[in-house]
């Protein structure tokens, strides 16, 4: 071989070497690269968000103590009871003790099921009462002003027969929904 075709051949490697270099190993580099700047930017990202959250930690917890403090607050508002079955006992004992405080008789109390979830939970009671509109005025002041917090969201009056009322007053006769809130909670 002479030295001419040896610099040929050398040439020819050189080249190859370049053109696997340029097509194969550069392209793969550049984009590896292109990875670790992205991961990196994630990462950096990350580290931002969570020193924003570690920074925010304070108002978090003035917020749960605030959130805390409200759900104290709001425990008056509550029907007592666990269980559906206990708020309802003690819907229905309130109910009566309020138709008792308003001269009104107690036909018929039927607990209503309810289906939502949450963390308060409402309870219904449907109502039938029989009294004057004088004790169905006090009875509605009761339960919408006092503490349980209290709603009816349905209320139907019908009077009774005028003819059957010989002096006294009107005997009407009342079917309400009335809804409040309780906290469910595990069996200690």
């Amino acid at each position: 071989m002479s030295p001419r075709d040896r610099r040929v051949l050398a040439l020819a490697g050189v080249a190859c070497a370049a053109l696997v270099i340029g097509l194969r190993v550069l392209p793969a580099t550049v984009r590896a690269i292109e990875r670790l700047r992205a991961t990196a930017a994630e990462r950096e990202n990350a580290l931002a968000d969570e020193q924003a959250l570690l920074a925010a930690t304070p108002l978090l917890e003035d917020s749960l103590q605030v959130a805390l403090r409200r759900l104290v607050d709001a425990a008056p508002l509550l029907i007592e009871g666990r269980t559906d079955a206990e708020a309802g006992g003690s819907l229905e004992s309130l109910i009566r003790a309020r138709a008792d405080a308003a001269a009104l008789r107690v036909v018929r109390l039927e607990l209503m099921q309810d289906s939502s979830q949450g963390v308060f939970r409402p309870v219904r009671v449907r109502a039938s009462l029989e009294g004057d509109i004088r004790g169905l005025t006090r009875f509605l002041r009761g339960i919408e002003g006092g503490s349980p917090l209290l709603s009816v969201p349905l209320l139907a009056v019908t009077s009774g027969d005028p003819a059957v009322r010989l002096g006294g007053p009107e005997v009407v006769r009342m079917e309400l929904d009335i809804v409040g809130w309780f906290l469910p909670r595990e069996a200690a």
